[in-house]
């Protein structure tokens, strides 16, 4: 059981981070975006990590898809609402 609460959460700040490092990119904060990597790369050794230990493979991919649609909608959320600057 708590082996799919670490692949959800990991899951949920992979994609996280991926999704802010996008919108980093996109408006050209390349520092942030490489700092965010090493965070990118944590959360993933992570989640195959436990993934490959797995012994419950149909509920350990729901675990994740869910974290990652979580993390997605989580990161766009958090980044229109406190690091993007509205040009007026």
């Amino acid at each position: 059981m708590i082996d799919l609460i670490i692949v959800g959460i990991a899951q949920f700040c992979a994609v996280f981070a991926l999704v802010m490092n996008s919108k980093l990119l996109r408006d050209d904060r390349w520092v942030l975006a490489m700092l965010n990597s090493w965070f990118i790369s944590v959360t993933q050794f992570i989640f195959i990590y436990v993934v490959a230990r797995t012994e419950a493979p149909v509920a350990t991919f729901f675990c994740a898809a869910l974290g990652g649609s979580l993390g997605c909608g989580a990161s766009h959320l958090f980044y229109t609402h406190f690091l993007w600057r509205k040009e007026i």
